[in-house]
């Protein structure tokens, strides 16, 4: 039934517990018994984000100026921040920084802003790619 719902064959589960995935069956087992056939199965495992203490010391007027994404809103609002700025610096080098980096960047490619990305690794991704690729 999922392939003809109106999102096109994609479920979100959440706030339930994967026990055991069978690959060659395609079957996620949960905790609490019920088993979910899958055609694709992408792995959401949630992180925390971090928080940079240098950011409370700055003035109020340089704080207003920092976004920080931590709600579903904030990247709603991310057009209504890059429409208003002739650059952006995006501060790490995961998933989420790299991500914002990429499409920012797609803009940058035809003169909308300039996008820059810093990181304390070595390369970016580094925490989870090998160094060669980071």
């Amino acid at each position: 039934e999922l392939e003809e719902a109106k999102n096109g064959g994609t479920s979100v589960v959440t706030g339930r517990k994967v026990v055991k995935i069978d690959t060659v069956n395609q079957v996620a087992h949960l905790a609490d018994g019920a088993t979910i056939k899958y055609g694709k199965c992408l792995l959401a495992t949630g992180g925390s984000p971090k928080t940079m203490p240098v950011l409370e010391k700055l003035d109020s007027e340089t704080q207003n100026k920092i976004t920080l994404f931590r709600k579903v809103e904030d990247f709603f609002n991310l057009d209504n921040i890059v429409e208003k700025s002739k650059s952006i610096t995006i501060f790490g080098g995961g998933f989420l920084g790299s991500e914002l980096a990429c499409a920012l960047g797609q803009r940058a490619k035809v003169g909308l802003i300039e996008v820059n990305q810093a990181y304390q690794e070595k390369g970016n991704m580094a925490k989870v790619l090998p160094e060669y690729l980071s």
